[in-house]
Protein backbone atom coordinates (compact mmCIF):
# COMPACT_ATOMS: atom_id res chain seq x y z
CA UNK A 1 0.00 0.00 0.00
CA UNK A 2 0.85 3.36 -0.66
CA UNK A 3 2.60 5.71 1.79
CA UNK A 4 0.04 8.15 3.79
CA UNK A 5 0.33 11.30 4.90
CA UNK A 6 -1.12 10.34 8.29
CA UNK A 7 1.69 10.95 10.96
CA UNK A 8 0.22 12.12 13.89
CA UNK A 9 -1.58 9.16 15.38
CA UNK A 10 -0.20 7.49 18.17
CA UNK A 11 1.00 3.57 17.94
CA UNK A 12 -0.90 1.22 18.85
CA UNK A 13 -0.93 -1.88 21.17
CA UNK A 14 -2.95 -4.10 23.00
CA UNK A 15 -1.67 -7.59 24.67
CA UNK A 16 1.68 -7.74 22.19
CA UNK A 17 3.58 -11.21 22.12
CA UNK A 18 6.20 -12.01 24.39
CA UNK A 19 9.33 -10.82 22.80
CA UNK A 20 12.77 -13.35 22.83
CA UNK A 21 15.64 -10.92 22.46
CA UNK A 22 17.71 -14.35 21.75
CA UNK A 23 16.09 -14.14 17.89
CA UNK A 24 18.24 -11.43 17.12
CA UNK A 25 21.26 -10.86 14.65
CA UNK A 26 23.88 -13.43 16.07
CA UNK A 27 21.94 -13.89 19.23
CA UNK A 28 23.04 -11.01 20.84
CA UNK A 29 21.62 -10.89 24.58
CA UNK A 30 21.05 -7.52 24.52
CA UNK A 31 20.59 -5.21 20.70
CA UNK A 32 21.09 -1.60 20.57
CA UNK A 33 20.65 1.08 18.32
CA UNK A 34 23.94 1.87 18.15
CA UNK A 35 24.82 -1.70 17.21
CA UNK A 36 24.81 -2.24 13.32
CA UNK A 37 21.01 -3.97 13.11
CA UNK A 38 19.49 -5.75 10.88
CA UNK A 39 15.97 -5.65 9.48
CA UNK A 40 13.75 -7.23 7.00
CA UNK A 41 11.22 -4.64 4.99
CA UNK A 42 8.10 -6.16 3.82
CA UNK A 43 5.99 -3.92 1.68
CA UNK A 44 4.41 -4.08 -1.83
CA UNK A 45 5.44 -0.68 -2.56
CA UNK A 46 8.92 -0.58 -3.75
CA UNK A 47 8.66 3.03 -3.18
CA UNK A 48 8.17 2.56 0.56
CA UNK A 49 10.59 -0.36 0.77
CA UNK A 50 13.67 2.26 -0.42
CA UNK A 51 11.78 5.03 1.52
CA UNK A 52 12.28 2.67 5.00
CA UNK A 53 16.08 1.35 3.44
CA UNK A 54 17.12 4.83 3.10
CA UNK A 55 15.94 5.68 6.56
CA UNK A 56 17.34 2.64 8.61
CA UNK A 57 20.62 3.31 6.32
CA UNK A 58 21.14 6.57 7.39
CA UNK A 59 21.24 5.40 10.85
CA UNK A 60 23.86 2.86 10.13
CA UNK A 61 21.96 -0.62 9.85
CA UNK A 62 21.36 -3.30 6.69
CA UNK A 63 17.57 -3.79 5.17
CA UNK A 64 16.59 -6.47 3.42
CA UNK A 65 13.97 -6.26 1.40
CA UNK A 66 10.34 -8.51 0.83
CA UNK A 67 7.58 -7.73 -1.63
CA UNK A 68 4.88 -9.06 0.07
CA UNK A 69 3.83 -11.87 2.74
CA UNK A 70 4.56 -14.41 1.13
CA UNK A 71 8.37 -13.24 -0.30
CA UNK A 72 9.00 -12.48 3.54
CA UNK A 73 7.63 -16.13 4.70
CA UNK A 74 10.07 -17.91 2.03
CA UNK A 75 13.28 -15.27 3.78
CA UNK A 76 12.02 -16.38 6.87
CA UNK A 77 11.94 -20.56 6.21
CA UNK A 78 8.18 -20.18 7.67
CA UNK A 79 5.57 -22.99 6.52
CA UNK A 80 2.39 -21.05 5.31
CA UNK A 81 -0.25 -22.18 3.27
CA UNK A 82 0.93 -23.22 0.00
CA UNK A 83 4.33 -24.48 1.30
CA UNK A 84 5.51 -27.76 1.44
CA UNK A 85 4.85 -27.66 5.04
CA UNK A 86 1.90 -25.89 6.57
CA UNK A 87 0.86 -25.36 10.08
CA UNK A 88 -2.48 -27.01 10.87
CA UNK A 89 -4.16 -22.84 11.01
CA UNK A 90 -2.88 -19.77 9.73
CA UNK A 91 -2.07 -17.32 12.13
CA UNK A 92 11.25 -14.01 -0.21
CA UNK A 93 14.62 -13.12 -2.78
CA UNK A 94 16.00 -10.82 -0.01
CA UNK A 95 17.39 -7.27 -1.80
CA UNK A 96 20.01 -6.31 1.17
CA UNK A 97 20.18 -2.60 1.23
CA UNK A 98 23.93 -1.03 3.29
CA UNK A 99 24.37 2.42 4.64
CA UNK A 100 27.86 2.13 1.89
CA UNK A 101 25.65 0.96 -0.91
CA UNK A 102 22.06 1.07 -2.18
CA UNK A 103 22.63 -1.23 -5.10
CA UNK A 104 20.23 -4.39 -4.82
CA UNK A 105 22.16 -7.44 -4.76
CA UNK A 106 20.23 -10.98 -4.62
CA UNK A 107 20.86 -12.45 -0.99
CA UNK A 108 20.50 -16.49 -1.94
CA UNK A 109 21.84 -17.17 1.53
CA UNK A 110 18.85 -16.23 3.09
CA UNK A 111 16.63 -18.96 1.43
CA UNK A 112 16.74 -22.13 2.86
CA UNK A 113 15.57 -25.00 1.05
CA UNK A 114 13.20 -27.68 3.14
CA UNK A 115 12.44 -31.25 2.87
CA UNK A 116 8.78 -31.81 3.79
CA UNK A 117 9.92 -34.58 6.07
CA UNK A 118 11.85 -32.45 7.82
CA UNK A 119 10.90 -29.31 9.63
CA UNK A 120 11.87 -26.10 8.77
CA UNK A 121 14.45 -23.93 10.74
CA UNK A 122 13.08 -20.52 11.12
CA UNK A 123 15.12 -17.31 9.59
CA UNK A 124 16.42 -16.18 12.99
CA UNK A 125 19.01 -12.94 11.78
CA UNK A 126 16.71 -9.97 11.38
CA UNK A 127 16.80 -7.96 14.64
CA UNK A 128 13.31 -6.72 13.34
CA UNK A 129 10.66 -6.81 11.18
CA UNK A 130 8.45 -4.05 9.57
CA UNK A 131 5.90 -5.17 7.85
CA UNK A 132 2.79 -3.66 5.83
CA UNK A 133 -0.56 -3.99 7.05
CA UNK A 134 -1.93 -4.05 3.19
CA UNK A 135 -0.72 -6.29 1.22
CA UNK A 136 -1.84 -8.01 -2.29
CA UNK A 137 -2.05 -12.23 -1.59
CA UNK A 138 -1.00 -12.58 1.80
CA UNK A 139 -1.55 -9.14 4.08
CA UNK A 140 0.60 -8.25 7.14
CA UNK A 141 -1.53 -9.34 10.00
CA UNK A 142 -2.06 -12.86 7.83
CA UNK A 143 2.17 -12.94 7.48
CA UNK A 144 2.19 -12.17 10.84
CA UNK A 145 -0.07 -15.21 12.31
CA UNK A 146 2.12 -17.50 10.31
CA UNK A 147 5.04 -16.35 11.92
CA UNK A 148 3.60 -16.54 15.22
CA UNK A 149 2.40 -19.89 14.74
CA UNK A 150 5.63 -21.17 13.44
CA UNK A 151 7.06 -20.09 16.73
CA UNK A 152 8.77 -16.89 15.93
CA UNK A 153 9.36 -15.01 19.17
CA UNK A 154 11.01 -11.63 17.17
CA UNK A 155 10.19 -8.56 16.86
CA UNK A 156 7.10 -7.53 14.61
CA UNK A 157 6.52 -4.11 13.51
CA UNK A 158 3.39 -3.43 11.29
CA UNK A 159 3.16 -0.34 9.65
CA UNK A 160 0.39 1.25 8.44
CA UNK A 161 -1.31 4.19 6.71
CA UNK A 162 -4.39 3.15 7.69
CA UNK A 163 -5.04 4.48 11.12
CA UNK A 164 -8.03 2.89 12.49
CA UNK A 165 -8.19 1.39 15.82
CA UNK A 166 -10.04 -1.77 15.19
CA UNK A 167 -7.43 -2.52 11.96
CA UNK A 168 -4.17 -1.86 14.31
CA UNK A 169 -5.74 -3.77 17.26
CA UNK A 170 -6.22 -7.08 14.88
CA UNK A 171 -2.66 -6.53 13.65
CA UNK A 172 -1.41 -6.99 17.24
CA UNK A 173 -3.91 -9.79 17.91
CA UNK A 174 -2.37 -11.52 14.60
CA UNK A 175 0.95 -11.18 15.87
CA UNK A 176 2.74 -7.89 15.75
CA UNK A 177 4.11 -6.19 18.68
CA UNK A 178 3.35 -2.62 17.90
CA UNK A 179 1.99 -1.15 15.31
CA UNK A 180 3.25 2.74 13.54
CA UNK A 181 1.85 4.98 11.40
CA UNK A 182 3.21 6.00 8.28
CA UNK A 183 5.55 7.59 7.02
CA UNK A 184 7.92 6.08 9.81
CA UNK A 185 10.35 8.11 12.33
CA UNK A 186 13.43 6.96 12.65
CA UNK A 187 13.09 8.93 16.25
CA UNK A 188 9.86 6.54 16.83
CA UNK A 189 11.12 3.41 15.49
CA UNK A 190 14.04 3.43 17.59
CA UNK A 191 12.45 4.70 20.61
CA UNK A 192 10.09 1.68 20.19
CA UNK A 193 12.72 -0.97 19.64
CA UNK A 194 14.82 0.51 22.72
CA UNK A 195 11.68 0.04 25.08
CA UNK A 196 10.85 -3.29 23.76
CA UNK A 197 14.60 -4.34 23.93
CA UNK A 198 14.11 -2.74 27.53
CA UNK A 199 11.15 -4.86 28.73
CA UNK A 200 12.44 -8.06 27.56
CA UNK A 201 15.67 -7.98 29.11
CA UNK A 202 16.34 -9.75 31.97
CA UNK A 203 16.12 -7.32 35.39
Amino acid sequence: SELSPQGTTPPFSVVPPPIDIACTTAGRAAPSWKDQLRFLAVDDAALNRKMMGRILCSAGHVVDEAGDGTECLKIMNCPYRGSNSVPKTPHTPATPMTPSTTSMNLSTSRHHSHNSDVAPVLNLSYDAILMDENMPEMSGPETASWLRKAGYKGIIIGVTGDCYEDQMAHFVDMGANIVLPKPLKVDKLKATLEEMWQSSSPQ
